[in-house]
């Protein structure tokens, strides 16, 4: 009864047009972001992140939690 280990889509995995599809689907949302106001949460904590890291940086973490969720 513990909890799930989810695993990486890291370099090291071999599941690259997964974790490709996944990186260029996030550019596309942190591209679009960037152009207008966030309208949910998850859109202002994304706006927040690019401020802070950068947008590739941001993507590859709006990917991760992408993938957390649909696990």
């Amino acid at each position: 009864g513990g909890k799930a280990k989810l695993g990486s889509i890291g370099r090291h995995v071999k599941q690259v047009m997964l974790r490709s599809q996944l990186i260029s689907g996030a550019m596309a949302v942190v591209s679009a972001l960037s152009k207008r106001l966030p309208k949910t949460t998850k859109e202002v904590w994304l706006k927040q992140l690019i401020e802070r890291r950068g947008k590739r940086c941001a993507a590859v973490a709006l990917a991760n939690k992408t993938i957390r969720t649909a696990f």
